[in-house]
């Protein structure tokens, strides 16, 4: 019902195959929300071609209601897009927040899906702190790009803090046409 995307590092692809999940998922009548949870370097918006003036920032720090800040995904009538918002100077602060947790179980009874593009896990605590609320993680891994030791460093720490990861994606593969 829910799930946290994420990677070892950045530049592994998550966002996208998190935006894309969201749309495949839809295509199944799914009613799925969209949530740019990378309070740090957002992209949900940029693929969406949605402004990102408020969002998920906005929803945890002020009293905006949630019904302006979800948007319809203009190109899927299935798909509700909630973006991160102004980048705030502690998400960690937001993301641990009593707030976030309460959004994070209205959302999952109003949702059939729910998918959270979160930061990546190595150094940044945003992940961890959401995936507690959620079915659990699927971590992205680009090929060729992503360091096995990272990756193994990553998969340590998500073992360690019992979290649930429900499957590895591996984005980018290079199909070479000698094999």
């Amino acid at each position: 019902r829910s799930i946290v995307i994420t990677s070892a590092v950045s530049g592994d692809g998550k966002s996208t195959v998190a935006f894309h999940l969201a749309e495949i998922a839809c295509a199944m009548e799914q009613r799925v929300l969209l949530v740019d949870a990378n309070l740090r370097q957002p992209v949900i918006h940029q693929l969406a071609n949605l402004s990102n003036f408020w969002g998920l920032s906005n929803l945890i720090t002020t009293n905006l209601p949630v019904t302006e800040a979800i948007r319809p995904a203009p190109f899927m009538k299935q798909l509700s897009i909630l973006t991160s918002g102004p980048i705030p100077p502690d998400p960690t602060k937001l993301l641990s927040s009593e707030k976030m947790k309460r959004l994070m179980e209205d959302f999952q009874n109003s949702y059939d899906l729910v998918i959270y593009d979160a930061p990546p896990l190595l150094g940044l605590a945003d992940a961890s702190l959401l995936a507690p609320h959620t079915d659990g993680i699927l971590l992205v891994v680009r090929m060729e790009k992503t360091d096995s030791s990272v990756l193994k460093r990553a998969l340590d720490s998500l073992k360690t803090s019992r979290m649930n990861v429900l499957g590895v994606v591996s984005n980018d593969h290079k199909q070479n046409s000698a094999y």
